[in-house]
């Protein structure tokens, strides 16, 4: 019998912390957000790798890309940003990720990191917006 097995490999670079350590030897579980960010369904395989922690940003820059997230007002979209980078243990430059309001899902692109030292392209707490 002949047997096609294709491979699609990519690599997307995301910096996140172990919450538990309860998953079986050998595997991890991936929250649904990091899933759908890597375009993973469970059963899927994943390299994983360990990284130093990088330094903690101080500055984060962001790409919305739908025009519409700027129609809301800037106090708002503060607000917004703040509460939900709290879900993210750092960001790396190029690391894309969404939030939903109002009944919609806007997408953002982190262009740009930096922090005191002046080190950019690190990491940095969600907190750090």
């Amino acid at each position: 019998t002949n047997t096609t097995t294709t491979t699609t490999t990519t690599t997307t670079k995301f910096v996140v912390r172990a919450l538990e350590y309860t998953a079986p030897l050998g595997s991890v579980c991936l929250p649904r957000w990091l899933r759908k960010q890597l375009q993973v369904k469970v059963g899927d395989v994943v390299v994983v790798a360990t990284t130093p922690t990088p330094p903690t940003a101080t500055t984060l820059q962001l790409q919305p890309l739908q025009q519409q997230w700027l129609d809301i007002p800037f106090d708002t979209r503060h607000a917004i940003l703040l509460f939900e980078l709290r879900n993210y243990h750092a960001l790396v430059e190029g690391q894309w990720f969404s939030l939903r309001y109002g009944g919609r899902t806007f997408r953002f692109t982190v262009t740009a990191t930096a922090s005191d030292s002046g080190d950019g392209g690190g990491g940095g707490s969600g907190g750090g917006a």
